[in-house]
């Protein structure tokens, strides 16, 4: 045995919160710092806290009910630990943190400040999770995940590698965060959505359904992304935009303002230098993206010299954008237009 139990007296300020005893070390435990005759935390039973290994409980912290707290873990400061929360592993809980109903942490997973850990949500590997942060339900973190300020995750919510949750952002349903990626501000996640890479989420932007952002992709301000909309590449939707059905934004491309994409887009490589993008847009008209301009198909006709440093008039490369053009046109179902055409 390496404690034994101190009767609490009913003077006691913890006692008639949930523990009855105080832990007292009876042999030295070097490798946390202990000596023999060391007091540590509180407890309502033995069955608490292990007496195997070199899992402790410090200061004012707590465990209870039938809070287990096992292998080389450890509980700091004003930690509580109670109904049937377990702790495993080097897994360590600091500052006013809570774990309570069956929640669970494994690895090298730290709990600090006044974050919350509820129900059966479970934490492993070096995740983190500080400020006000909170997972409820059936919720995971993995790997490096960190959560902080006042992030929530609600549900069958995962996080994955080292992806990152800041300020008031939350996370619902069965929606996913892999990479790099990080969601900030009062972003939200729900149902099937995922991001990967290093996409980035911010301000109230909102991801819904089976949308999914990939790469470098940014969604930002109030946009909003449906269905099994998804965002590649270096591409951003900000503002008031919305992306519906299959719609799909690649390379470089930017929607903003009010703008509403719909349906489907589709990419044509190796037709000349850049990427020829025909995007689907129901009711509103048809856009082709030639490079990283995006055009109704009336406004190309009426504009078609729009970069002549890089396409110069009647040069070949202007030939081979014109062809890029028609190869667009025709997949959007729409006429041709000649060279002789164009204003």
């Amino acid at each position: 045995m390496k404690y034994k139990l101190i009767k609490l007296e009913p003077s006691h300020k913890f006692y008639g919160t949930g523990v009855n005893y105080r832990i007292e070390s009876l042999k030295d435990i070097p490798e946390i710092y202990i000596k023999k005759g060391d007091l540590g935390g509180y407890v309502n039973n033995s069955s608490n806290l292990d007496q195997n290994g070199n899992c402790w409980i410090f200061g004012n912290a707590r465990a209870y009910d039938n809070a287990k707290i096992l292998g080389n873990s450890k509980v700091y400061g004003n930690a509580k630990i109670f109904g049937n929360a377990k702790i495993f592993g080097n897994a360590k809980v600091f500052g006013n943190a809570e774990m309570h109903d069956s929640s669970e942490i494994y690895d090298n997973a730290k709990i600090n400040d006044d974050a919350k850990l509820f129900d059966n949500a479970m934490m492993f590997g070096n995740t983190m999770l500080y400020g006000n942060a909170m997972m409820n339900n059936n919720t995971r973190i993995f790997d490096n995940a960190r959560m902080f300020d006042n992030s929530a995750m609600f549900g069958s919510a995962e996080m994955h590698d080292n992806s990152v949750m800041r300020d008031n952002t939350e996370l619902h349903g069965n929606s996913e965060m892999h990479g790099n990626s990080e969601i900030r501000n009062n972003a939200k996640m729900y149902d099937s959505s995922k991001v990967y890479n290093n996409a980035i989420m911010y301000d109230t932007a909102t991801m819904h359904d089976n949308a999914i952002m990939f790469d470098n992709s940014k969604l930002q301000g109030n946009a909003k992304m449906y269905d099994t909309a998804e965002i590649h590449g270096n591409s951003k939707a900000f503002d008031n935009a919305t992306m519906h059905g299959n719609a799909k934004l690649y390379d470089i491309t930017y929607i903003s303002g009010n703008y509403k994409l719909e349906n489907k887009t589709l990419n044509f490589g190796y037709l000349y230098r850049y990427l020829a993008t025909p995007i689907f847009n129901k009711p509103h008209p048809t856009h082709i993206k030639l490079g990283c301009y995006v055009r109704t198909t009336e406004e190309w006709k009426s504009n078609f010299w729009n970069n002549t440093k890089e396409f110069p008039k009647n040069s070949e490369q202007a030939k081979q954008r014109l062809y890029a053009l028609n190869v667009c046109l025709l997949y959007l179902g729409q006429d041709i237009i000649k060279m002789s055409d164009i204003v």
